[in-house]
C-alpha cells in the first residue's frame, strides 16, 4: 500500500513562505544592495552561454570546416533546451535559495565552455564538442529559469518595471560580446595560431567570465530564503512544524484512520464514500482558514492541523477500501490492486508537481478554494459508486 504520509509532506509546506510574487508591497524583502549592482551581471551572464551555443557555435564549426547541412541541423537542435525548459522549472520551485541555482548553473557554463576549450585541442571532436554545447545548452535554459524568479522574487512591481530596460539592455549586450568582441579576437588570433587553437583560447576566455561573474555573485545577488522567509506565510520555524506533526497530529491522523475503518464498516462503502470524500477535503478547508486568518497563537495552529490531519486519516480509507473492494475485483485482485494503488501514487506526484506554480499564480487563499473546487466532481461521482458486496455491509443495507 502506498504510503499516506505522502500528502503530509505536501500538505505541511503549505504553512510554509510562498514565493515574493504573491506579497504585498509593502511585504517583499528589503535589498541589502541596489539592483543596478545585480542586475545587469545577472542578465548578461544569462545572454552569454546562450548567444555562444545559437549564434557563436555554428560560426565556430564553420572555421572548422563542418558541412552547413551538419551545421544548421545539430546547432538548431541545441536550442531546444530553451523550449522545452518549462518541463523541468516546476521542480526548481523546491530549492529553497534561487541565488544558490543561479550561482551553480552560471559555474556549469563555465565547466562546460571550458571543456569545450579542451575538447578543441582534440583531433576530430565535434561530436564531442557538440555534446558538450548540450550541457551547457540545458545548464544555459535552467539558469535562465533561477535568474528570471530571483528577479521577480527579489523585486517589486515598481522596481521590476524600473529595472526591465536594464535586464534586455544587458541582455543584448552580451549578443553584442559574443558577435562582436568574441569574433573579432577570433579572427586576431587565427593570424597566430591554427583555428581550432584561436577558438580553444576563446571558449577559455568565455570560461573564465562565467566563473568571475559567478564569484561576483555570490556577494551581489540577494538571497530570497533568508531575506523573504521571516515575512511569508505563518512563519513555522522546521522545528514548531516538527513538534505539532510529530505529536498531536500524528496522533489525530492514526485516530482518524481508526474511526475511518470502523465507520465504513458499520456502514458499508457506498454509503459511507460521500462522507469519507467531504472528509478528505477538511484539510483544504484548514488550510483555506489558516492562509486566511493568519493566526499566531500556537495551540490554534496546532488545532487546525490536528483536524487536517484527522480528516486525512478519516477520508484515506475511502481511497483504500475503493481499491480493495472495486478497482481490484476479480481474479486477477493483486495486479489489479498493484494497479490502482501505482494511479494513486501518480495522482500524488501530478497534483504535487503542479501546486507550487498554480498557488504562485493564485495566492494561498484562492489555491486552497480552487482544491476544494476540483474535489466537487470526485464528490458528485461519490453518490454513483458500483454496486458490490461490501465485506461487512450495513444492517439491513442490500448489496
Amino acid at each position: 500500500m502506498t504510503h499516506p504520509g505522502k500528502r503530509v509532506n505536501v500538505q505541511s509546506q503549505s504553512v510554509l513562505p510562498a514565493d515574493a510574487a504573491q506579497l504585498p508591497e509593502a511585504a517583499k524583502p528589503s535589498l541589502k544592495r541596489s539592483p543596478i549592482t545585480w542586475v545587469p551581471t545577472l542578465y548578461f551572464a544569462q545572454g552569454v552561454p546562450f548567444f555562444v551555443v545559437l549564434a557563436i557555435a555554428s560560426l565556430m564549426f564553420k572555421d572548422l570546416g563542418i558541412e552547413n547541412s551538419v551545421i544548421t541541423r545539430w546547432v538548431n537542435a541545441l536550442g531546444l533546451a530553451w523550449a522545452v525548459k518549462p518541463l523541468w522549472s516546476p521542480f526548481l520551485e523546491a530549492v529553497p535559495s534561487k541565488k544558490l541555482l543561479v550561482i551553480v548553473f552560471q559555474l556549469v557554463g563555465a565547466a562546460t565552455l571550458g571543456l569545450v576549450a579542451l575538447a578543441l585541442n582534440i583531433p576530430h571532436s565535434v561530436s564531442l564538442v557538440l555534446a558538450i554545447l548540450a550541457f551547457t545548452a540545458f545548464g544555459s535554459a535552467t539558469h535562465d529559469i533561477s535568474s528570471d524568479g530571483l528577479y521577480i522574487a527579489s523585486l517589486t512591481d515598481r522596481q521590476q518595471a524600473e529595472y526591465a530596460g536594464w535586464q534586455g539592455a544587458f541582455f543584448n549586450a552580451a549578443r553584442l560580446f559574443a558577435r562582436g568582441g568574441v569574433l573579432v579576437l577570433v579572427g586576431y588570433l587565427e593570424k597566430t595560431m591554427e583555428t581550432a587553437h584561436a577558438w580553444s583560447s576563446v571558449y577559455l576566455l568565455l570560461a573564465a567570465v562565467m566563473a568571475a561573474l559567478a564569484a561576483y555573485h555570490v556577494w551581489a545577488l540577494p538571497d530570497t530564503r533568508s531575506d523573504i522567509a521571516v515575512s511569508r506565510g505563518l512563519g513555522l520555524s522546521t522545528d514548531q512544524i516538527g513538534v505539532v506533526y510529530g505529536t498531536w497530529a500524528t496522533v489525530a491522523f492514526v485516530g482518524g484512520s481508526i474511526v475511518g475503518g470502523y465507520f465504513t464498516s458499520w456502514l458499508g462503502l457506498r454509503r459511507s464514500m460521500v462522507w469519507l470524500v467531504i472528509a478528505m477535503n477538511l484539510p483544504n478547508v484548514v488550510y483555506w482558514w489558516l492562509s486566511t486568518a493568519r493566526p499566531t497563537d500556537m495551540s490554534l495552529v496546532a488545532t487546525g492541523l490536528s483536524i487536517e490531519m484527522f480528516g486525512y486519516g478519516f477520508g484515506f480509507v475511502g481511497i483504500i477500501l475503493f481499491i480493495m473492494q472495486v478497482v481490484a475485483k476479480g481474479r486477477f485482485t493483486t495486479a489489479h490492486y498493484a494497479l490502482g494503488t501505482g494511479v494513486m501514487q501518480l495522482g500524488f506526484i501530478l497534483s504535487g508537481t503542479w501546486s507550487g506554480q498554480i498557488q504562485t499564480w493564485l495566492g494561498y487563499q484562492n489555491f486552497f478554494l480552487w482544491v476544494l473546487a476540483c474535489a466537487v466532481p470526485v464528490l458528485v461521482l461519490s453518490f454513483f459508486l458500483p454496486h458490490h458486496d461490501d465485506t461487512a455491509a450495513a444492517p439491513g443495507e442490500s448489496a
